[in-house]
């Protein structure tokens, strides 16, 4: 189950800037392919940032590892939520 809502959470995350795409197409006065490459960066950075936690798998057992990021995870949304 844990590991179900941590996956969940990060493909939320993948779509992020879509709310904002028109905001951003007026501020930045340009179209919309152009604004739509932020939800292909967020991807890329998801994609990037996960090759490590592969490497990290092979050799270490999983459990700690999802402990780590779920624990990372909890404290981030809760130090956000205290701005």
């Amino acid at each position: 189950m844990v590991v179900f809502a941590l996956v969940a959470a990060a493909f939320t995350n993948i779509y992020i800037t879509q709310p904002v795409l028109p905001v951003l197409q007026i501020e930045f006065n340009t179209d919309t392919v152009m604004v739509s490459y932020t939800v292909a960066a967020v991807i890329l950075g998801v994609a990037i940032a996960t090759l490590p936690f592969g490497i990290l798998v092979d050799h270490m057992p999983i459990k700690p590892i999802i402990l780590g990021g779920g624990t990372a995870i909890a404290v981030a949304v809760h130090w956000y939520q205290g701005w």
